[in-house]
């Protein structure tokens, strides 16, 4: 990142009161990494633009979830509901399966706060409970949060190092920056998860407005958008791209607000249509006459994507810029222009740790028609 972009934030975070429309607008294309703990606070509302006031604000939000861990997570099984107990087990299977890539999310004290951050998240809203793949929403928030106490690589960081006190800071933070991120998107995880099903609904409607080919080729072979972009936007595409440059994008899903469900739309058109020569070459009837054919023709897909996007080697997204300005159906006035690019050359802020590759969405012309 330029200095003159971080010069940008020094100033505007450095204002007795922040401008957060500015804070939006700078955010979007990347925050520094050092300044990004105090940018996604404040874009989420967890910290107020007053600068005064923070630190009453921080203290009084970290002594309640402090109260919450023993109310709520420190306690005997048999004091548990059957309801709760259900929960517990749950989390406790999913939390060594978060961030599989990523080595630091495996140490077992960062595991056991997933675990804490996760149950008392699932009780604390019963509407919808713990579901998967909210486990891996948290690792941005704490990886974000634990880099203020770390120099280098995730690969270095020491988490025996850290004080109680700092790391019971740390989690309650990210506690409640995941409860402020998941209040907007929270039926993505209530019953029958009617959220993620309007949001495949409409980006079948975008692809199909932009290539309609890809769309009919797709039907031919029986390939339903449901079985291969369930886990992108359960997700919110952290398992399909790098961790560091997952952290990129979520620059650009808080600065987006209440708008982040449909930019989610046409990031996920763009990530899809990157590979869309390759896929309308492609036969996804791999198991004729069988039963589970969609399914395999789904994990085929998914299989395939992936191993275009994510050599083993390296992060090598080079060659793809999608440009388009497209009338959502089904979904609101605004009329967006999306740029996805991947480019060889990595921000400075992204750092070491993203290999060679990195993503950036731009969005513009985004307005009410």
């Amino acid at each position: 990142m330029s200095d003159t972009r971080v010069k940008k934030f020094d100033k505007l975070l450095g204002e007795q009161v922040v401008d957060l429309d500015l804070l939006r607008e700078l955010a979007w294309s990347g925050t520094p990494g050092d300044l990004r703990p105090l940018c996604w606070q404040l874009l989420l509302g967890y910290l107020p633009p007053n600068r005064d006031r923070r630190e009453q604000i921080l203290a009084r939000k970290r002594r309640e979830y402090r109260d919450m861990v023993p109310e709520y997570y420190d306690i005997a099984n048999n004091d548990r509901s059957e309801e709760e107990m259900g929960a517990l087990r749950q989390v406790s299977v999913d939390v060594p399966r978060t961030a599989p890539g990523v080595a630091f999310f495996h140490e077992a004290p960062v595991q056991k706060c997933l675990e804490r951050i996760l149950y008392i998240w699932g009780i604390r809203h019963p509407a919808s409970g713990y579901v998967q793949g909210i486990n891996d929403l948290v690792t941005p928030f704490l990886a974000a949060l634990l880099s203020q106490h770390f120099d280098g690589p995730m690969e270095l960081w020491d988490i025996e190092t850290l004080s109680e006190e700092t790391m019971y800071a740390v989690e309650a933070d990210a506690y409640w920056m995941l409860c402020k991120m998941l209040d907007g998107i929270q039926d993505h995880y209530t019953n029958a998860q009617p959220g993620i099903q309007r949001t495949v609904f409409k980006l079948k409607e975008l692809v199909r407005r932009i290539d309609e080919p890809m769309c009919q080729h797709m039907e031919t072979e029986g390939l339903e958008f449901l079985q291969f972009s369930f886990r992108w936007v359960n997700c919110l595409l952290l398992r399909e791209i790098p961790f560091q440059l997952g952290l990129r994008l979520w620059d650009t899903y808080l600065a987006e607000g209440p708008g982040m469900k449909e930019f989610l739309i046409y990031a996920l058109a763009a990530f899809l249509l990157t590979w869309e020569k390759e896929l309308k070459q492609m036969d996804f009837q791999v198991v004729e006459n069988d039963v589970m054919a969609h399914a395999s023709a789904g994990l085929y897909l998914y299989n395939h994507i992936l191993a275009i996007a994510m050599p083993p080697c390296d992060i090598t997204l080079t060659r793809y810029v999608q440009s388009f300005a497209l009338p959502l159906s089904h979904c609101t006035g605004c009329r967006c222009h999306f740029i996805w690019l991947c480019t060889a050359e990595a921000e400075t802020h992204v750092g070491a740790n993203a290999g060679n590759g990195a993503v950036f969405a731009k969005a513009a012309d985004h307005r009410m028609e």
